[in-house]
């Protein structure tokens, strides 16, 4: 395994991994129905030892109570398409498939600069790594793209 397979590799696993995550989120969504939401939500509130009286805690159940069950299937509809393409790309990028490269370049520059403004409003750990491990894919697959194209143009 060459040093370019590896990276692709390593990039197809962070992808496979998110895909993964989204996919039993939608799933999760799906099984949900309104009274089941509001019970969750105040189990959450509960296990973060959050106030329900409070504006967090309080809005989030407040919250869990006006969503349908159509909204319900749209996010459910909405998450397991990322979970889709994130799979998707997963599977072109561990296959080496050229036009994924591009993919993964593009889907993951996206993001740049609205975790940039994101960070100049409010800083944090998670969002400094997830700023980190996008701008990392980006420069990977810019170097890769890169040499490929100028390995083609020397042939």
């Amino acid at each position: 395994m060459n040093q370019r397979t590896a990276g692709l590799k390593w990039i197809a696993l962070f992808e496979a991994s998110k895909g993964t995550l989204a996919l039993m989120v939608a799933v999760g969504l799906h099984q949900v129905t309104g009274a089941t939401l509001t019970h969750l939500s105040e189990e959450i509130v509960m296990h973060l030892h959050l106030n329900p009286a409070n504006f967090l805690g309080g809005d989030l159940i407040k919250l869990s109570d006006t969503v349908t069950p159509t909204q319900l299937t749209l996010m459910a509809l909405g998450v397991g398409s990322y979970a889709v393409i994130r799979l998707v790309e997963a599977f072109g990028l561990w296959h080496g498939y050229t036009w994924t490269e591009w993919f993964s370049l593009f889907s993951s520059g996206v993001y740049l600069p609205f975790e940039l403004v994101h960070m100049w409003h409010q800083i944090s750990w998670v969002g400094v790594v997830i700023f980190m491990i996008n701008l990392i894919i980006v420069a990977y697959m810019t170097r890769l793209i890169y040499r490929k194209h100028k390995q083609k143009s020397i042939i």
